[in-house]
């Protein structure tokens, strides 16, 4: 009788290698058309990017002002709300200047709301006053100073909203050509409603 033969044997171990190798590789979703694998495949990195990106623009803007708020004297909590508004105003598209020589009355007039010049003259009473703020004060401050960033954001389209949620702008030091103009025109009509508001010679 002649030995068993071992070719099915053979035949056998190399078709379980091969399904082990299958196995192993990734698989693309079947259902999914060429095109869209290839788009998975090189646009999901850049759009994993990208989104990384926008969120931390996102976190660096909370830490910010979680930073502000927290700060350990209470009049620059109080600075520091003065500069969430501010700052809040530059990411929708206002050209506020931030230089150090402009006032928070000369940004409040280029803010362009309502409620900033109120919130300026608060501002410098609280950090210029003889006893300095409580606690209380820039915690009430602060309040309203959200208030009027959601004021602002309200009356914005939806889009310009969401530019300013991740516009750098803030970031910056405001020196662009157009904010130097704003300041100029700022600092103008400043010079010029206090003389218009002081009495005239008897």
């Amino acid at each position: 009788m002649p030995p068993p033969s071992t070719i099915d044997e053979q035949n056998d171990v190399e078709l379980k290698a091969r399904q082990g190798r299958r196995s192993d590789e990734p698989v693309a979703p079947g259902w999914l058309p060429q095109w869209a694998r290839l788009l998975l495949v090189y646009a999901g990195m850049p759009l994993l990017g990208v989104l990384a990106a926008l969120a931390g623009i996102l976190l660096a803007k909370g830490w910010r002002r979680r930073r502000r708020r927290r700060a350990a004297r209470v009049s620059a909590r109080v600075v520091g709300a003065w500069r969430e508004l501010v700052d809040h105003a530059r990411d929708l598209g206002e050209a506020v200047p931030v230089a150090a020589t402009v006032t928070r009355r000369e940004q409040s007039i280029a803010i362009g709301s309502a409620t900033a010049a109120t919130l300026a003259r608060r501002a410098d009473s609280h950090v210029f006053g003889p006893t300095g703020p409580r606690p209380d004060q820039a915690d009430t401050f602060w309040s309203d100073v959200l208030a009027e960033r959601r004021t602002m954001s309200a009356s914005v389209s939806r889009a310009r909203r969401l530019r300013a949620a991740v516009s750098l702008t803030s970031f910056g030091s405001g020196r662009s050509r157009r904010a130097r103009r704003r300041a100029t025109a700022v600092a103008e009509a400043a010079t010029t409603s206090d003389v218009e508001g002081r009495p005239g010679p008897d």
